[in-house]
C-alpha cells in the first residue's frame, strides 16, 4: 500500500507525478501471511490467522500484529512495543507522518528518538 498526498484541493488519481508526494505504508519484507477479518453482529472487529494461509511464516506485520491494534488482548503492549522499537518500521511510519503534517512529523521523530535512546540505556 503506498499514500500519496498532492496540494489541498487536487486528487492524486488525476495530479502529475511531479506534484504527489508518496510513501510506501509497510516494509514488504515484514509483511508475512494472510489474514482472515471477522465482524460480530455488533460490529467488534477481530483478525485472525486465514486458515488458507500455507505459510506459518510471521513477521512484525502479520495477523497478530492486526488484531492488537483492533481488537487488544493481554498480548497486544508486547507486539505493538515491538513494532515501535523497529527502527526500520519507525522510519517508514515517520515518511507518512511528514507527508501529513511536518510538524508532527518533526515531534514524533524526537520522540522515537527518546524513547529509542531510553531503550539502549536500559538494556545496557
Amino acid at each position: 500500500p503506498i499514500l500519496q498526498v498532492t496540494s489541498p484541493g487536487k486528487s492524486p488519481a488525476v495530479a502529475a507525478h511531479e506534484d504527489k508526494k508518496q510513501a510506501i505504508l509497510l516494509i514488504s519484507d515484514l509483511r508475512q501471511g494472510r489474514v482472515q477479518f471477522q465482524v460480530s453482529s455488533i460490529g467488534g472487529i477481530t483478525i485472525q490467522k486465514a486458515k488458507t494461509s500455507r505459510e506459518d511464516r510471521e513477521g512484525l506485520y502479520d495477523w497478530k500484529f492486526f488484531n492488537a491494534l483492533v481488537s487488544p488482548d493481554e498480548e497486544s503492549p508486547e507486539r505493538l512495543l515491538k513494532v515501535l522499537h523497529d527502527k526500520r518500521t519507525m522510519e517508514k511510519l515517520l515518511q507518512v507522518v511528514a507527508l501529513i503534517n511536518p510538524d508532527l512529523h518533526k515531534i514524533s521523530r524526537y520522540a522515537l528518538e527518546q524513547a529509542w535512546r531510553a531503550k539502549e540505556i536500559f538494556d545496557q
